[in-house]
């Protein structure tokens, strides 16, 4: 069955991609700063909105202060891919971007198809888990010069590693598999800020020693400040009328993994703190998203051989999922509000 996932992940990339160029070669974009940073790239219309900082910083750097608010690992990842491309400068790095973000979503079902199996051991769920991960509503963002793919990644397998290791048996366990947890989950904090809060699953329930709860410095004062700064994030800043067409793009994906999660911190920091729309792609890195809505599609009390029979509830998640795959495809190469 994984190479049903995997097939059906790289078609999923192939369908928004070209929808993607297809939308840049019709519509005149909105703004073209990413088109002339991009040298003529087909391809630049998948560097809009944050892809403009991400594609900046694979190329100059972090020449100016608000640029902190994006961690390096994909922009580096994508200046040393660039770097054995046969093409123009702009034009390699646009493409590495596309390649590292899309190899990183067929490898990012992939992981998640596993983790389900070995979370969930029910097979048709974990697929049916995976399947929805390919068609999410921040889908274009995954073949796009963001971060999320590559964070889904990351996530995804150091969980699969993590999860492997506490359910095999204790004569089976492998030392390894902790390892390539601590890497992975190391390697997403320096992807995005949310990766952070992996490095803790694994103290969960455990105490810290007396010396551990001296004064300690702030290390998160200069991304809150920037944040702060140039972004107008934090508690309620962006409950403001103006905002409510952003409310209503992002409400769906809220009521989902509300519904799928009981009140996780990421969707209560989503919904407070953040730009409200972001929701649709931070929460795309939680397995439970699609884990919650896989189980509950089909109706169980209908027995065939052939295609499961879709409930009302899950007929109206794929629709939803389909439907901003398709609005993301076309809205986000044209540089219209779909961030």
């Amino acid at each position: 069955m994984e190479h049903h996932v995997v097939v059906f992940a790289a078609g999923a990339r192939a369908c928004v991609t070209l929808l993607a160029l297809a939308t840049s070669a019709i519509v005149t974009p909105y703004d073209t700063s990413s088109h002339l940073q991009a040298g003529g790239s087909p391809l630049a219309a998948l560097s809009n909105w944050d892809g403009v900082y991400f594609s900046h910083i694979a190329l100059n750097g972090y020449d100016f202060e608000h640029f902190h608010a994006f961690f390096p690992l994909y922009p580096l990842l994508a200046r040393w891919l660039a770097r054995l491309l046969p093409l123009e400068t702009s034009a390699a790095l646009i493409t590495s971007g596309w390649l590292i973000s899309n190899v990183s979503f067929v490898l990012a079902a992939l992981f998640l198809y596993r983790l389900g199996c070995v979370v969930l051991r029910k097979e048709v769920v974990a697929r049916r888990a995976a399947y929805l991960f390919c068609v999410v509503p921040s889908n274009i963002f995954m073949s796009a010069f963001y971060s999320e793919s590559l964070m889904c990644l990351l996530s995804f397998s150091g969980m699969y590693f993590l999860a492997r290791h506490a359910q095999a048996p204790k004569t089976r366990r492998s030392f390894w598999d902790l390892v390539l947890c601590a890497l992975l989950f190391g390697a997403s904090s320096a992807t995005r800020s949310n990766g952070i809060l992996l490095s803790f699953s694994g103290a969960v329930g455990m105490e810290d020693r007396s010396w551990c709860t001296n004064a300690v410095p702030n290390l998160t004062a200069m991304y809150s400040f920037i944040q702060r700064e140039y972004w107008n994030v934090g508690l309620f800043r962006y409950y403001e009328l103006k905002q409510l067409p952003n409310f209503i793009l992002a409400a769906p994906i809220i009521v989902l993994s509300m519904h799928a999660l009981h009140g996780y911190f990421r969707v209560v920091n989503a919904l407070l703190v953040v730009h409200i729309q972001v929701t649709t792609r931070l929460l795309c890195a939680c397995p439970p998203l699609f884990w919650h809505p896989a189980m509950l599609m089909c109706d169980p009390t209908v027995k065939r051989k052939a295609s499961p029979v879709l409930t009302s509830y899950g007929r109206l998640v794929v629709g939803y999922f389909l439907l901003f795959t398709v609005l993301g495809s076309v809205l986000f190469p044209s540089f219209y509000p779909w961030t």
